[in-house]
């Protein structure tokens, strides 16, 4: 289990949390051939896992939430993908 060091966020909601900063430091180390800015970058332990939570107010068959989270496994670079729903359905169909 990661460690965490949850930080109240602000916004229109009634309460919310993130579990750590994504990153810890971040320095310059200079541009690409592109011209890009690159990054030497130290996450937090939080920030190397690479998750995602999926959210939904209704889980019926399962199928919008596996399409995401194939996408997310395939083509992006998501290593863990975890879902949550506020309800679901009495039948499974």
């Amino acid at each position: 289990m990661a460690e965490i060091h949850p930080k109240r966020i602000r916004g229109n909601w009634k309460e919310g949390f993130a579990l750590d900063f994504h990153t810890l430091r971040s320095e310059y180390i200079g541009d690409d051939e592109y011209g890009h800015p690159q990054f030497e970058t130290t996450r937090s332990e939080i920030g190397e896992l690479r998750a995602v939570l999926l959210f939904d107010d209704l889980y019926r068959s399962g199928a919008t939430l596996n399409a995401v989270t194939r996408v997310l496994l395939e083509q992006g670079e998501a290593r863990n993908v975890y879902a949550l729903t506020l309800t679901m359905t009495r039948r499974m169909r």
